[in-house]
C-alpha cells in the first residue's frame, strides 16, 4: 500500500512484533523477595520448634513432711524467662509401700506440708535429676515376686523397721538424700535387730558430727550447732520418742490400707523354653495321631490293647515332656506413672491452678 492510504510501513511492523524484554530490576527485585520469604518462613518455623519445645515445664515433687509426691507444670518462654500461665499441680496417691511406712508410724508424719522437693524436672534439657529422687526411687525399687523390696523387708524384719524408717526420714527431713543408700546397705547385710540398732545409731551419730565439723571450719555456727544437736539425740536411749514427739496420728483410713498385703507390681512370667515347647506340641501330635487310629480301628469284642510302655531301665524316659519354669526377673523399677513421668501409678486426681 501507498503512504497515503495510511497503512504502516515494512519497519514499524517489524518493531511492533519484537517482544519488550523487562526491565533489569524487576528480576531483581522478585528474587530478593522470594529468598527473604524463604529465610522468614525458615525462621519462623524454627522459633516455633523452639518455643514448643521450652514452652512447658514440668516434673514430681516430694515432701518428708506427709510423704507425699505431687506433680507439677507451668509454661514459661526460656530465654526470656517469662512465664506464660500458672503452675498446675496434681497430687500423686501413695504407694502401698509408702502407705504403710505412714499407717505403720514408721516414719513422722505432720499436719500439712509446707515444703517440697523436686525429684525430676523437664525443662530446656533432658530430665534432670534431684537428690530426692534417690529416697524415691529407692521405695519403688521392685524384687523378683513383683512387690516393692522394702515393704517386703519391713514385713519380714519388724524390729529393724522400727529402727531404719526413723532414720530415713530424719536424713530426708535435713535434705541429707545422698546418705540414704549408705544405711540401706547396713540394712541389707543385717541380721541380728539389737547389734543393727548399734550400728545404725552409730552411722547416723558418724555422719552428723562429720557435717557439724565441716560446718564449724567453714564459720556456719548454726548450722554445726544443730547438726551436732542432731548427732547427740541418736546418742540418746529415747532418741525415737523425741522425734515422734511432734508427730501426728495417721487417718484411720491409711491405718487400714496399711495392714493389707503388699501390692504386686510386676507379677513375675513364667515362660517356657523352646525345647519344652517343641516337646509338648510332640506329644499333642501323638495324642492325635492315636486319636484317629482309635477312629479307624474301633475295638471289637473279646479283644483288648495295650498301653505302650517305657523300656525297662531308663529311668529318664519321658522326662523331657515335663516343662520346665523359667527363672524369675532381676529386680527392676516400676513402669511409668503417667505419659511424662518415670514413676508408677496414674495421675488420676485434678490439678489445682495456681
Amino acid at each position: 500500500m501507498s503512504e497515503a492510504s495510511g497503512s504502516p510501513s515494512r519497519a514499524a511492523t517489524a518493531n511492533a512484533s519484537r517482544p519488550v524484554a523487562p526491565a533489569r530490576g524487576v528480576h531483581w527485585g522478585c528474587s530478593i523477595g522470594v529468598a527473604l520469604a524463604v529465610l522468614a518462613t525458615m525462621v519462623c518455623c524454627s522459633g516455633m520448634i523452639y518455643v514448643s519445645s521450652t514452652l512447658r515445664h514440668a516434673g514430681d515433687e516430694f515432701s518428708p513432711q506427709v510423704w507425699e509426691r505431687r506433680n507439677y507444670s507451668f509454661g514459661e518462654l526460656h530465654p526470656f524467662e517469662y512465664q506464660l500461665w500458672g503452675v498446675t499441680r496434681t497430687p500423686i496417691a501413695r504407694s502401698s509401700f509408702e502407705t504403710y511406712l505412714v499407717g505403720q508410724k514408721l516414719v513422722p508424719l505432720k499436719a500439712k506440708a509446707s515444703r517440697w522437693d523436686v525429684l525430676w524436672s523437664a525443662e530446656s534439657s533432658p530430665l534432670s535429676y534431684k537428690d530426692a529422687a534417690i529416697l524415691t526411687r529407692t521405695f519403688d525399687e521392685i524384687g523378683p515376686t513383683g512387690e516393692f523390696t522394702w515393704h517386703r523387708w519391713s514385713l519380714d524384719h519388724p524390729e529393724m523397721a522400727k529402727v531404719l524408717w526413723p532414720c530415713v526420714a530424719t536424713l530426708a527431713e535435713d535434705y541429707l538424700y545422698v546418705y540414704v543408700p549408705e544405711i540401706l546397705d547396713l540394712a541389707r547385710d543385717a541380721e541380728d535387730p539389737a547389734a543393727f540398732e548399734q550400728t545404725l545409731l552409730a552411722k547416723m551419730q558418724a555422719i552428723y558430727s562429720d557435717l557439724a565439723h565441716d560446718e564449724r571450719k567453714s564459720g556456719r555456727t548454726a548450722a554445726a550447732d544443730r547438726l551436732a544437736d542432731r548427732a547427740a539425740l541418736f546418742a540418746k536411749p529415747d532418741w525415737r520418742e523425741i522425734l515422734f514427739a511432734d508427730a501426728v496420728e495417721p487417718p484411720a483410713t491409711v491405718v487400714k490400707e496399711s495392714e493389707k498385703e503388699p501390692e504386686i507390681i510386676n507379677a513375675p512370667v513364667v515362660e517356657e523354653s523352646g525345647e519344652d515347647e517343641k516337646a509338648d506340641e510332640g506329644s499333642e501330635d501323638e495324642k492325635s495321631e492315636e486319636a484317629e487310629s482309635e477312629e479307624k480301628n474301633p475295638a471289637e469284642e473279646g479283644t483288648t490293647t495295650e498301653e505302650p510302655t517305657e523300656p525297662a531301665g531308663n529311668p529318664d524316659a519321658g522326662r523331657d515332656r515335663v516343662p520346665q519354669l523359667a527363672h524369675l526377673a532381676v529386680p527392676t523399677l516400676r513402669p511409668p506413672r503417667c505419659a511424662t513421668c518415670w514413676l508408677v501409678q496414674q495421675c488420676s486426681a485434678p490439678g489445682e491452678r495456681l
